[in-house]
This record gives structure tokens, sequence and C-alpha cells, in this order.
């Protein structure tokens, strides 16, 4: 069977958004506390290496198709010189294992702590919207 252009350009798209994917969660988890909370539709996760092995499982350990866009521009809220809160709203699309498209709604909050080392999550709740 002959690669075609189309084709070529699809195999890069996948593997940049993977690498892209693995850079925004290797930024994201760098701004983690060591004991941040992650709620997942109702699930609560404690801890990096939890929320890492999660991560892992939804992400079929790297070879997922998903992406991620974000619905919009985030809302943040400065509560006091050191904690602020951010909402931000996202969709998803991914292939399922039988071959169909699926696509999801959701929004992720954090709490944010200022540290002497700058700003962590301290606690983040991700579910589905509508």
């Amino acid at each position: 069977m002959r690669t075609t252009r189309v084709d070529r350009i699809k195999t890069e798209a996948l593997h940049l958004r993977r690498v892209r994917h693995g850079l925004a969660f290797a930024v994201i988890t760098s701004l983690l506390d060591p004991s941040t909370e992650l709620i997942f539709n109702g699930e609560p996760i404690v801890g990096w290496d939890a929320i890492y092995a999660k991560q892992r499982e939804w992400w079929q350990n790297g070879k997922t198709d998903v992406v991620y866009v974000p619905r919009g521009r985030p809302d943040v809220r400065l509560l006091s010189p050191d904690l602020a809160v951010t909402t931000l709203l996202m969709k998803s699309t991914r292939t399922m294992p039988d071959g169909s498209i699926k696509e999801g709604n959701f929004a992720v909050s954090a709490i944010w702590k200022k540290r002497p080392e700058g700003w962590r999550i301290l606690y983040a709740h991700e579910s589905t919207t509508h």
C-alpha cells in the first residue's frame, strides 16, 4: 500500500499531538503541590503518584489520539495576593476502541497557592459539561 501525502500529514499531526500532550502534562504536573487533590467525575485522586497513574491509564500510556481544545479563555479570579481560582472549559475528541469518534466537553477548575517557588495547584476538579 502506497503512503500518501495525507497519510504522512496525519501521522505527523498525531505525533505532534502526543508530544504536545506530554509537554502540557509535564508543565501542569510541575505546578502541582505534592499533596494536590484532583476530583474527576466525583472520584478523589490525592498526590502526584496517584494522579500520574490515573493520567497514564486515561491516555493509554501515551497511545491515545485524544486532542484537547480550550473552549475560550480561562476564568482567573484572584482571591488574595497568594490565592487564586481558575476555570477552563475544554473539548476533547478521541477514537474509541470500536473506531467511532467521541467528542466530549468538560470543565477544569483549580485552586492555586503562591509559594516561594511559584504558583502551585492545591486542588483541582474536572467534570463533564453539556
